[in-house]
């Protein structure tokens, strides 16, 4: 057994416990510095154009999915926790290298991670994937996009002796469509998909969500694992009330929710909180995992 996966139960009791302590903050791991997973400790190098699965696209074409691999220079843990991001861009636009998610990818890697940002299939060009109403295209989209998610997954856990990488560790999460993604992720463990990478399992620690969410309650269930959403209040893409809703309905059904929601805030205001974001999936992530 895993370290991480040892220590899985009691973090997620201290999670509950920070949840009604602090409310709608995660606060910082304790200790001195430097912390490995909560100070900047590192470099990282970056392996770009990774490839982790193929997926079929509208017209049956194949699409070659890719990630960038972010890993701490001169770390030397033999067990490394993973942190995968999924970009946002209304499953229409955006990529691998977008600003926010090399932000959050290269800090984690700093931290001692191993990180990654991923391509995935964008299905909803020329489509509107914003506000409350969502047209069945960008549904699709979101499932297409969360099982790529779920291949990267699985990659790491095929690559786990060559990575370096506990493959009993790993957590989503993403921005705007790349956080509607990586809930999905959390909150279908048992729907593998076909992007690549079969017979591994896709079922994740937890998930971050940035300015995302799920439009519909129905995907949890029993055993999903927790989720942090950082949500503004304001927000008129992702709509706020679908992070107050789907926190809701995982703590009546006795799953790990917590919502750290910025009073006034937009859609990924990443240039004025993208500090707060970073360091909110930071103390999430080292509790969560048990570090």
């Amino acid at each position: 057994m895993s370290p991480a996966l040892s220590r899985l139960g009691g973090a997620l009791l201290a999670v509950a416990a920070t949840v009604l302590v602090a409310g709608c903050t995660v606060p910082a791991p304790e200790g001195a510095a430097p912390l490995r997973y909560r100070d900047l400790i590192y470099t990282e190098s970056v392996t770009k154009n990774v490839t982790y699965g193929q997926a079929a696209l509208a017209d049956g074409t194949q699409q070659t999915l890719t990630m960038d691999i972010y890993q701490p220079t001169g770390e030397t843990e033999k067990y490394r926790p993973v942190i995968i991001w999924a970009h946002g861009g209304s499953f229409a636009v955006g990529s691998s290298t977008s600003g926010d998610v090399v932000t959050l990818a290269t800090r984690a890697a700093r931290r001692g991670y191993v990180s990654a940002s991923i391509n995935y299939r964008l299905l909803a060009k020329g489509v509107t994937c914003a506000g409350a109403n969502y047209p069945d295209v960008c549904v699709n989209a979101a499932f297409a996009a969360s099982d790529d998610l779920k291949a990267a997954v699985r990659y790491f856990r095929a690559h786990a002796e060559e990575l370096r990488i506990d493959p009993d560790a790993i957590i989503v999460g993403g921005t705007s469509a790349g956080a509607i993604a990586a809930v999905l992720t959390a909150a279908t463990p048992n729907s593998a998909g076909a992007s690549g990478n079969p017979g591994f399992p896709q079922k994740v620690n937890a998930a971050i969500s940035i300015s995302g969410g799920s439009p519909t309650n129905l995907i949890f269930g029993k055993g999903d694992a927790p989720i942090l959403f950082w949500h503004g209040t304001a927000d008129n893409v992702v709509p706020y009330s679908w992070a107050t809703s789907n926190v809701e309905a995982m703590t009546d059904k006795n799953l790990i929710a917590i919502l750290r929601n910025v009073q006034g805030a937009g859609h990924v205001p990443f240039s004025q909180y993208g500090d707060d974001m970073d360091e909110q999936a930071r103390n999430f992530a080292y509790r969560v995992l048990g570090l």
